[in-house]
C-alpha cells in the first residue's frame, strides 16, 4: 500500500527555441517542479550566435539565491554561444551564483540553440545507414562554433578527422 507521506516530486523541463525575426533567435527554458517555477528567455543575434537579452522569471523557489541571481544575468550579454559554455557562464556570474539552477537554464537555453542549428543540417542527411561522414564535416565548417561542443565533434571524433580546430572561428585543413 502506498504510503501518503513519503515524500513525491516531479519535474517538468522545457526548451523551445524560435525564430523572432531574419537574425534572432530566442530560446526559452522552463522548469516547473515540486520546488522551482522559473523561465528563462534567451535572445540571440545570429549568425554570430551573440547573446542580445536575457531575461527570466522565478515565479517559485525554495532557494531565494534564485532571484538574486536574476541580477547575474546581465553580465553575459555579448557573449556568443560556443565550445565551453557552461565554464565561461559560471566564470562570468559571482562565484555564489555559479552553481544556480537559473545560471545552469541559461546553459540549457544556449544548448537549445546549438541543436537548433544542427537540426536544419541534420534534416539533409539521407535516411539510411550509410551516412557520408562529409556531411557532419560540412556541417562543422559551416558553423565552427559546434567544433568541441559535444562529443561528436571533439577532436578525435571520426566526424571531424581532418580538421585541424577553430582559429578565429573558422576551421582550418590539416
Amino acid at each position: 500500500m502506498p504510503n501518503p507521506s513519503r515524500f513525491k516530486f516531479s519535474r517538468n523541463k522545457s526548451n523551445s527555441v524560435l525564430s523572432q525575426d531574419k537574425n534572432t533567435l530566442c530560446s526559452i527554458q522552463t522548469v516547473i517542479d515540486t520546488f522551482y517555477q522559473m523561465n528563462v528567455k534567451v535572445s540571440v543575434k545570429m549568425p554570430d550566435m551573440e547573446i542580445m537579452t536575457i531575461e527570466a522569471n522565478v515565479d517559485r523557489t525554495i532557494d531565494p539565491m534564485e532571484s538574486h541571481a536574476i541580477g547575474e544575468l546581465e553580465k553575459l550579454k555579448g557573449i556568443r554561444i560556443g565550445p565551453g559554455m557552461k565554464k565561461i557562464i559560471k566564470g562570468t556570474v559571482a562565484s555564489e551564483y555559479s552553481d544556480s539552477l537559473l545560471i545552469f537554464m541559461v546553459v540549457e537555453a544556449c544548448q537549445g540553440v546549438i541543436l537548433t542549428m544542427t537540426r536544419e543540417m541534420a534534416t539533409q542527411i539521407p535516411d539510411h545507414q550509410d551516412l557520408d561522414i562529409q556531411i557532419f564535416r560540412d556541417m562543422v565548417k559551416a558553423n565552427p562554433r559546434l567544433y568541441n561542443r559535444c562529443a561528436a565533434y571533439s577532436d578525435g571524433s571520426p566526424l571531424v578527422a581532418g580538421l585541424k580546430g577553430v582559429q578565429n572561428d573558422k576551421i582550418s585543413k590539416k
